[in-house]
């Protein structure tokens, strides 16, 4: 049985400030492939309440088209208000950048 959370990067990172990007340096990560036509679900945390996203209006529910380019769709999805784990907020979206490269 294949585990339910696979950790793709593990990093001490200082954040910027209030309003201001803070990236995680690429070096850190492991790369994922997502087949075409297939949904790939991400789990980010920190330890205090400050990681941020946006709540969206209620008619774009969990699991919608969020953002979308001509290659990625990025889907409402769910906020934890907790470390690690806690209670849950429907209908957020992921503040951030998200780099991706189409392979063939």
């Amino acid at each position: 049985m294949k585990a339910a959370w696979t950790r793709i990067v593990h990093s001490n990172v200082r954040g910027r400030g209030r309003f201001r990007p803070t990236k995680i340096p690429p070096s850190h990560m492991v790369a994922v492939y997502i087949p075409a036509n297939s949904t790939q679900g991400f789990y980010i945390t920190i330890t205090t309440p400050d990681l941020r996203y946006t709540n969206i209006n209620s008619k774009i529910g969990t699991g919608c088209v969020g953002e979308s380019t001509n290659e990625v769709d990025l889907l409402v999805g769910v906020g934890i208000g907790g470390y690690p784990f806690g209670q849950t907020y429907q209908n957020r979206l992921f503040n951030g950048e998200l780099v991706y490269a189409l392979v063939e």
